[in-house]
Formats: structure tokens, sequence, C-alpha cells
């Protein structure tokens, strides 16, 4: 009888260091980028990746992102970024490298 309470108080202690890390409102914003954003972005197109993201930050309407969450919000305009890359054949870095106006590079290691 011992074991099943201490296995159950370590379900429970896991629960709660996921909830910690995850956080309660990741249940609420989920349905809110599959209806609220998508709706907002559907069918319109943007000149560029500033554009959606001025206008999903608009959507939003709060000064911290806090009605449909800024990792939404992020997460939206990410797939969006990487749809376009896609869309125009080239990897997302270089796309990404095009639109803000610099060259792509790679990264120099340094060593000490």
């Amino acid at each position: 009888m011992r074991r099943l309470n201490r296995r159950a108080r370590g379900r429970r202690a896991a629960r709660r260091r996921l909830l910690a890390i995850w956080g309660p409102g990741r249940d609420r914003r989920l349905p809110r980028v599959e209806t609220d954003i998508a709706k907002a972005i559907a069918g319109r197109g943007f000149a560029d990746l500033a554009e959606l993201d001025r206008a999903i930050i608009e959507l939003d309407g709060t000064p911290n992102k806090a009605r449909l969450g800024a990792n939404a919000l992020l997460a939206v305009s990410q797939a969006v970024a990487c749809a376009l890359a896609d869309q125009a054949g080239q990897p997302l870095h270089q796309y990404l490298s095009e639109q803000i106006g610099v060259p792509a590079r790679l990264p120099v290691p340094t060593s000490t």
C-alpha cells in the first residue's frame, strides 16, 4: 500500500512540474490560434513578414500580447515565415536574410 501512495505522489508532483513549465494558459490559447488568428490572416496577402506581425499584434490589442499570447503570435509568425521561404524555394535563413536586407553568412566559431 505504501508503494502505491509514493507512486501517486510522484505522478501528482510530475503533473505540477509540467503545469509550471507549460503554464495554465496553454489550453486556452491554442483554440485562439485556430480561430481568431486564422480568421484574421486567412486569404490576406501580406507584403512582408513585418506587415503580418503588425496585423496580428493589432489583433491582440494589448501592449504585452496577453490576450492571444506572445508565444502563439510568435508561432504563427514563424509558421508563415517557413511557408513563405518554402514557396520561394529557399532555406529559411536565406529568406529571412533577404527580408531584412543583410547578406546570409555562416557563423564563425571562436576559440580561446
